[in-house]
């Protein structure tokens, strides 16, 4: 994309540090199925291009896997709150792969990765501590496009800013992906985080509200044509000054 929005919002909040998840939250964001629907369509297409990017050139890989990890990671997410065993277990083919740095092997299973929402939630099953996921590979998708990221910091401040229209569509999986890789981030507390108590709690309070409000963009946004542009704007800057508050204590670099 270049008018719309790439990937999700927030990315200043929690750049910081690596640590092993040991799981979810116990309940995920509270989206919609078509949201959900929507967002893990969207994250199949953007996973594909950048394991295509990585499959091309080795090079790349070492900026590009972290999002593709990511992005693969949040797939099985998707497939898990959406009883998708088929798509869980195909994407983590794909984490698996990128682990073992065989980008052509990734490629070649996130091209067989189907949207197929089943009647009900699957079980937890500790997807990040399976994938092995850290801190830095939740928070990659929001770097720059030239660093292997996919321009969410730009794309917010953009939004933020009025220098990009509001899009209900884009709004709404930018929102639900947002909420998503802060349920993830929520139980990561990087080492500033980690201090004491209190530093956890604050970690652990910002990162749910920000969750709360994404969540709030996400269903206005849904609305489609009767969305309201003006208060979803509203949120999107409330939402990036958390983000910024967050950095700004948390950061440790």
């Amino acid at each position: 994309m270049t008018t719309q929005l790439r990937v999700l919002v927030g990315g200043t909040a929690l750049v910081a540090g690596i640590a092993v998840l040991a799981g979810a939250t116990a309940a995920p964001p509270a989206l919609s199925k078509d949201t959900y629907k929507k967002v893990a369509e969207a994250d199949i297409a953007q996973l594909q291009k950048t394991l295509a990017t990585c499959e091309m050139d080795a090079s790349q890989a070492k900026r590009y896997g972290p999002t593709a990890k990511s992005l693969a990671m949040m797939v099985a997410t998707y497939g898990e709150i959406t009883g998708d065993k088929a798509l869980k277990d195909q994407a983590m083919k794909v984490v698996d792969s990128i682990i073992a740095k065989k980008f052509d092997a990734a490629s070649a299973a996130a091209k067989g990765l189907a949207v197929k929402p089943g009647a009900a939630p699957l079980a937890p099953s500790g997807l990040a501590k399976a994938g092995k996921y850290t801190l830095d590979e939740v928070m990659s998708p929001f770097r720059g496009g030239t660093v292997g990221g996919v321009n969410i910091e730009k794309d917010i401040r953009s939004l933020r800013d009025g220098k990009m229209d509001v899009v209900p569509a884009d709004v709404e999986v930018l929102a639900a992906r947002t909420a998503i890789l802060l349920d993830y981030a929520t139980t990561m507390p990087n080492d500033k985080a980690s201090t004491n108590k209190a530093n956890t709690a604050d970690w652990e309070k910002m990162s749910k509200d920000s969750i709360d409000l994404a969540k709030k963009i996400s269903d206005e946004a849904a609305k489609g044509k009767t969305a309201n542009s003006k208060e979803i704007v509203k949120m999107i800057k409330a939402l990036d000054a958390k983000c910024v508050n967050c950095h700004n204590k948390f950061r440790d670099d």
